[in-house]
């Protein structure tokens, strides 16, 4: 496989890692979106990463997301919701789930970091549940990629300079 190519968001100053066979979308700068190349199946794996405020803290956003799940069309199993701190020190949660897909069960996490001031990153990687074991781990790498800038001390205006 050929190196990594990196992607970087300049106005939600983000950036991360992934495959070099994959292609990238970008939405808007809110929202990116990473497939993998040549799949089997409905539906491609995929990572979409969106930026979002919310004014809530993060336990409380992960409950009403599995509530939300709970309530879907077709969904067939759930995590519950879990909370931990990623490598450089940024709370996450997350929930694995399957449900139904068009043509084959979808297997999908739903992971959220709080990286500043009130706004969050939504990283949602999916892809057929067959396939999962083998994408699981590109998934995983993308992730532990995922740089966002690092505020250091609290500094008043900081986040709004930043952020602004």
């Amino acid at each position: 496989m050929d190196p990594n190519k990196t992607f970087t968001n300049k106005r939600n100053l983000y950036q991360f890692e992934y495959p070099s066979d994959w292609k990238i979308f970008i939405a808007d700068d809110s929202q990116t979106v990473i497939n993998a190349p040549n799949t089997v199946g409905s539906l491609p794996p995929a990572v979409h990463i969106l930026i979002n405020e919310y004014q809530r803290p993060l336990s409380d956003l992960l409950d009403e997301l599995y509530r939300n799940i709970q309530k879907k069309p077709g969904f067939l199993r759930l995590s519950h919701p879990r909370l931990f701190t990623l490598p450089d020190g940024k709370p996450a949660g997350d929930i694995l789930y399957q449900h139904a897909g068009e043509q084959e069960p979808i297997t999908q996490r739903d992971i959220m970091i709080h990286f500043a001031g009130s706004k969050f990153i939504s990283f949602f990687s999916f892809t057929p549940s067959g396939q999962w074991n083998e994408y699981e781990t590109r998934f995983e790498n993308i992730l532990k990629s995922l740089r966002t800038p690092d505020p250091g001390p609290a500094r008043p205006g900081f986040f709004k300079k930043l952020f602004g």
